[in-house]
């Protein structure tokens, strides 16, 4: 069963705007690069030529706090300890699985969002309104299975006879 989080982690985070993105520096490309050894995290050598090499912020910057006294994120968006220089295909599976974590992260805050809301406008020992009922089909009566049966009357009469209206409509 999942852990329930305390509200105090639920708190609104302030996210960078869209479209916002710095460039990575080639001073922090070539530092990134030497840092990691010319070599993947996986441990194979990086290939610039062939494969072709991506940078990838991690975290992702729209998880990062945004502050904007500074226009910067939290970790700064070029901090050389927070970049990764990987190959191409393996950095498109990275993106991939960060574009399906961020839009099902905006679902749920969303999702949270509207259900605070709800619980803000009822007030409190209110109940939840009725959406309505549920219809219900009557039962046949015994003097119509009883007549079946015998072979007084057929299934067709018997149909006309329990498809007249009743009282719940």
């Amino acid at each position: 069963m999942a852990t329930k989080l305390p509200n105090a982690s639920r708190d609104e985070v302030l996210r960078p705007p869209k479209g916002w993105r710095k460039s990575i520096p080639l001073a922090v490309k070539l530092q990134v690069i030497v840092n990691q050894r010319g070599k993947a995290p996986d441990g194979t050598p990086l290939d610039a030529i062939f494969v072709r090499i991506h940078f990838d912020h991690r975290p992702p910057l729209h998880e990062r706090a945004y502050d904007p006294d500074h226009d910067e994120t939290v970790p700064a968006a070029n901090d050389i300890a927070f970049i990764v220089a990987l190959p191409v295909p393996v950095h498109r599976e990275m993106s991939a699985q960060d574009v399906s974590r961020m839009s099902k992260t905006e679902r749920q805050r969303m999702l949270e969002v509207n259900f605070r809301e709800r619980l803000q406008r009822r007030s409190p020992g209110q109940k939840r309104l009725c959406k309505g009922t549920i219809p219900s089909r009557p039962f046949r009566k015994k003097e119509e299975i009883g007549a079946v049966l015998t072979g007084e009357t057929t299934i067709d009469q018997v149909r006309t006879i329990s498809e007249r209206p009743t009282r719940h409509g």
